[in-house]
């Protein structure tokens, strides 16, 4: 089936309150999601920062990445092992991310206390600093961040 055609169906059936599961592919949310993670995902109304959202992004497809910011009715997220802040309309937006099957069993799906804001720290002085990404690896807040959120134990 058409990638396309495949992704417009699976958001009729979000829409129509079924829930459906989609395979990670990737390490941009780790350690919350790995590449081959299977996920739950189902429709909301309304979505709140913190929320894992699956949207289409440009060229790239379809993301599953965590929403950090609101604002004039945009949703702005980012993968919480990546660097870039996507701007993503409301209608892009495809469900969220409730859960990951590991072991046969699904896992809820929470936001650690303080991640979306301390995300959105680390993506701004990415900018301070031109992009340059050694200097951010080197910095505290990057530090900080890494020890706080990028460690598996945190995603357990």
């Amino acid at each position: 089936m058409n990638p396309s055609l495949f992704m417009k169906y699976t958001k009729i059936r979000l829409q129509s309150g079924q829930t459906v599961v989609v395979t990670v592919g990737g390490e941009s949310m780790a350690p919350v999601l790995h590449n081959g993670d299977r996920v739950v995902v189902t429709w909301r109304d309304n979505y709140a920062v913190g929320d894992i959202l699956m949207y289409d992004y440009k060229e790239e497809g379809t993301l599953l990445h965590r929403l950090l910011e609101i604002r004039d009715g945009h949703f702005f997220c980012k993968g919480d092992n990546s660097y870039r802040l996507e701007e993503v309309a409301e209608a892009d937006v495809y469900g969220v991310a409730i859960a990951v099957v590991r072991d046969g069993k699904e896992v809820p799906l929470m936001c650690p206390e303080g991640l979306p804001q301390s995300s959105l720290a680390v993506h701004h002085h990415l900018k301070e600093l031109g992009l340059d990404l050694d200097a951010l690896h080197q910095s505290e807040l990057y530090q900080t961040y890494k020890k706080r959120y990028l460690t598996e134990e945190e995603s357990e």
